[in-house]
């Protein structure tokens, strides 16, 4: 049976009259929900200045806990699985009780933990807006002295992965989902990731159906990046403020199960995660036989490759903003639709061509044949490139941009090539490359060359065609959005 390309799956998408005139609660109140600035994975803690130094703080104080183990920090986490099914249980614990050592909050976490006997753990954490990193270390150590009581140092947790967000209104409704993996050694790898966003267009009621949908995808991305997508279960995290918008999930997420079932992605049915916040999102589990792509493998030479345009957020946040003005958005209609409608595509044919290009389990890397590096774009948009250069120590030809729309780099907002369920970038050698971007094509995506490494540095830097000047958010009022960067004249990138 042939299978239906990207540009099919979209024209589908376009008749399932997605809900463009559809106003949430908060706002046919007259309220300005505080998801107004929270569009997509902007909901998250900032990773580089509150979670990744605290996360090293932790480690070190954890030491002295042989019982608990961290996995390398990747977009998603692996591990051994011997079939085709992965087993995850879940406990959700007030951060608040947790904290305060509430005798009942402890019992909870270490009767989970001998209940499940879980080989690892994937954590979601929400706390309230723009926690210090005190905060943040307290809620995590909280939680981790807790686990540490009913482990062992022969049956010790490794804690896969963790996605943290800031979405809690107070201090109550703070949580921690933590899903437990258990799994066996085998020919396999299982790989799990969670991304749990707030929303994607307040516009939207937070329980609409293209919300629901978004979330999850945003979700599955960073499993698509690492080429997995089979054996997929979804197990959704959300939350609701509103009675009836429980209700309303749960048949949202019914109709993902049966859009998306000829994928191969199964929903596995979860209650809200209980705490009055508003939050879409899902841990996901798939299993694969192929190794995962390098994060620091950029070689001199490899081209870079967007699956798709970029800039998602950017036509959400300029409509919010015109709203707010009492301006015509009319001319955003057309462009707010295709996004969200990108949106709502889970990537699952970019994984396929990503795990074509990977060698299987327990197998080395070939320059010559294989993928050296992925990066999901959906929160960093082009900063992703940044992230790359900076794991890899290269210096990177940043050639073009493919946005949406051009005006998309003139949108209020820090950056305007963000999205949610973003686009992914591929880096390879040039011949690699080139089979990639014709495989792309060929399903339905809008590849383009992003462009290419230089060399080697102890200080990676982005240099950047001058002819990209005219984005502004490049150049900047006295700093574009790059750390370290430098224009250059234009370049070759040749495939």
């Amino acid at each position: 049976m042939e299978v239906p390309t990207v540009q099919e799956h979209i024209h589908h998408i376009n008749t399932w009259k997605i809900p463009l005139d559809e106003i949430s609660h908060e706002l046919q109140q007259g309220k300005k929900p505080r998801e107004m600035v929270c569009l997509g994975c902007a909901a998250k803690i900032p990773l580089v200045e509150v979670v990744y130094p605290v996360l090293h703080e932790i480690k070190e104080e954890l030491n002295a806990f042989p019982q608990i183990k961290f996995a390398p920090r990747e977009d998603a986490y692996f591990f051994d699985s011997s079939g085709t099914h992965v087993e995850i249980n879940r406990g959700i614990y007030s951060v608040r009780a947790l904290i305060e050592k509430n005798p009942g909050a402890v019992k909870k976490v270490q009767e989970d933990i001998h209940s499940f006997k879980p080989t690892g753990v994937v954590l979601l954490i929400s706390l309230t807006a723009a926690p210090t990193r005190e905060q943040f270390k307290q809620a995590m150590l909280s939680y981790y002295m807790a686990a540490a009581g009913a482990l062992s140092a022969s049956n010790p947790l490794a804690v896969g992965k963790g996605h943290s967000i800031q979405i809690s209104k107070t201090t109550d409704q703070a949580y921690i989902v933590a899903d437990y993996v258990r799994a066996q050694k085998g020919r396999l790898y299982g790989v799990a990731n969670n991304d749990t966003i707030s929303t994607i267009d307040p516009n939207l009621r937070h329980s609409s159906w293209v919300s629901v949908f978004a979330g999850i995808n945003n979700a599955l991305n960073d499993l698509f990046v690492e080429g997995v997508y089979k054996n997929i279960e979804i197990h959704p995290t959300y939350d609701t403020r509103i009675p009836e918008e429980e209700e309303e999930i749960k048949q949202a997420l019914k109709l993902y199960q049966e859009r998306f079932r000829d994928m191969g992605l199964t929903v596995v049915e979860r209650n809200k995660i209980g705490f009055n916040t508003h939050s879409n999102g899902a841990t996901v589990v798939g299993t694969t036989e192929k190794e995962g792509t390098p994060n620091e493998n950029l070689q001199e030479g490899d081209v870079l490759l967007a699956t798709r345009p970029i800039g998602d957020l950017a036509p959400l946040t300029e409509y919010l903003i015109r709203q707010s003005l009492d301006e015509s958005t009319q001319d955003l209609e057309a462009l707010r639709k295709e996004v969200l409608q990108w949106m709502l595509l889970p990537n699952i044919e970019a994984a396929k061509v990503i795990a074509r290009y990977l060698p299987r389990k327990g197998h080395q890397h070939s320059l010559g044949r294989h993928i050296n590096s992925a990066r999901d774009m959906t929160g960093p948009g082009i900063l992703a490139v940044e992230e790359l250069a900076e794991d890899s120590g290269v210096d990177i030809y940043l050639h073009d941009l493919k946005l949406f729309a051009d005006w998309i780099a003139d949108v209020q907002m820090p950056n305007p090539t963000s999205g949610t369920n973003g686009a992914i970038i591929i880096a390879a050698h040039p011949a690699v490359a080139r089979k990639v971007m014709k495989d792309l094509s060929r399903i339905g995506y809008q590849p383009w060359v992003i462009g290419q490494v230089v060399r080697k540095s102890k200080s990676p830097m982005i240099l950047i065609n001058q002819d990209l000047k005219r984005y502004s958010f490049l150049v900047g009022m006295k700093k574009g959005i790059f750390e370290n960067y430098a224009f250059v004249p234009p370049g070759a990138v040749t495939l």
